[in-house]
C-alpha cells in the first residue's frame, strides 16, 4: 500500500500554521485524518475494512456504511449478517455478501473482534434496526437485533533480545 510521506504532511502543516514542524504537537484528530487518507481505495475490500476499523475503537455498522456506501443499501435487501449459531439474531441487514465475507475473514484471521454493545451507540451514530433487541444469545422465535461494534485486535510486536547494559 502506498502511504504519503508523513514528513510531507508536517511540512505542509508547518507552512499553514507558520510554526516550524518540530514545534507542532500533533493531535489525535490529525492522526486519524492521516490514517483516513491512507486507506488504499484500490486494495481489496477486506484490507479497506481493516484499515477503517483500525482507525477508531468501537466501529459500528453505521460507520462502516458511511465509509463504504456501495456495500450497503436497498439493493442488498435480501442479505443480512446473522449470528452463526442463532439465525434469528441479526447483526445488520441490507449489507453486501462481499462485506459479510470481508468481516468474517477479518474475524477468523484474528485481526478484529466483534463485541455486543448498547443500542445507544447506534442511536448516536444516527441509524438502528427496528427489531426487538437481543439481550442474550438465544434461538428467538422471531428476528432480534444484536447491536455490535468492531475493534482492532492489537498485536504486540516481537520483543527484541535485550542486551546487557555496558559499562561506561
Amino acid at each position: 500500500m502506498e502511504y504519503f510521506h508523513i514528513m510531507e504532511y508536517f511540512h505542509k502543516l508547518a507552512q499553514n500554521t507558520g510554526r516550524p514542524a518540530r514545534e507542532h504537537v500533533i493531535t489525535q484528530e490529525e492522526i486519524n485524518m492521516i490514517d483516513f487518507y491512507n486507506i488504499d481505495r484500490d486494495s481489496d475490500l477486506k484490507t479497506q475494512v481493516y484499515q477503517r476499523i483500525r482507525m477508531d475503537a468501537g466501529v459500528s455498522f453505521v460507520e462502516l456504511k458511511q465509509a463504504f456506501p456501495d456495500e450497503f443499501g436497498d439493493k442488498y435487501k435480501d442479505t443480512a449478517m446473522c449470528h452463526p449459531k442463532h439465525k434469528t439474531i441479526l447483526f445488520w441487514v441490507c449489507i453486501s455478501s462481499d462485506m459479510i465475507t470481508a468481516l468474517n475473514n477479518l474475524i477468523a484471521d484474528g485481526l478484529i473482534k466483534m463485541t455486543s454493545t448498547s443500542h445507544m451507540v447506534y442511536l448516536m451514530d444516527g441509524s438502528y434496526l427496528s427489531f426487538p433487541i437481543a439481550t442474550r444469545e438465544y434461538d428467538y422465535k422471531r428476528e432480534h437485533w444484536m447491536p455490535v461494534v468492531f475493534n482492532s485486535v492489537k498485536r504486540c510486536p516481537p520483543t527484541p533480545a535485550r542486551r546487557p547494559p555496558h559499562d561506561l
